[in-house]
């Protein structure tokens, strides 16, 4: 059995893996580490002991209802960060929400993707 505060890692053998589960004991772990709050997004982060970084998203349904509007931002956060990995080093990751967004469904992706671009900048500084 493994333990409970280490960071899991998804399977995949032939790639690096670049995502770790979240767990309670993981965002714990997170919450009084190094952080970069926007005004609805905020960005974790703490070196690991791989050669590569690891991102981690949790969008809570409190505050994103729509499930398609969670996997949309999802995907577009991962995608800037394969994209940009190099640039994160030795870093674990965790992207979550701080609080609710009352806007059209369409723009809550644009909005938050704006944040995370945002954040992500100073996190590379």
């Amino acid at each position: 059995e493994r333990p409970r505060n280490t960071l899991s890692v998804n399977s995949s053998q032939k790639k690096q893996k670049t995502a770790f589960k979240i767990s309670k004991d993981v965002i714990l772990e997170f919450k009084n580490l190094n952080q970069s709050k926007g005004k609805f997004l905020r960005i974790n982060y703490k070196r690991n002991l791989l050669s590569y970084p690891r991102l981690a998203i949790h969008l809570s349904k409190k505050n994103i209802a729509l499930a398609v509007n969670r996997n949309k931002i999802r995907r577009k956060i991962r995608q800037d960060f394969n994209i940009t990995k190099e640039k994160f080093k030795k870093f674990d990751i965790l992207v979550s929400t701080i609080k609710k967004l009352d806007a059209e469904n369409i723009s809550i992706s644009d909005i938050l993707m704006q944040e995370w671009l945002k954040l992500k900048k100073l996190l590379l500084k």
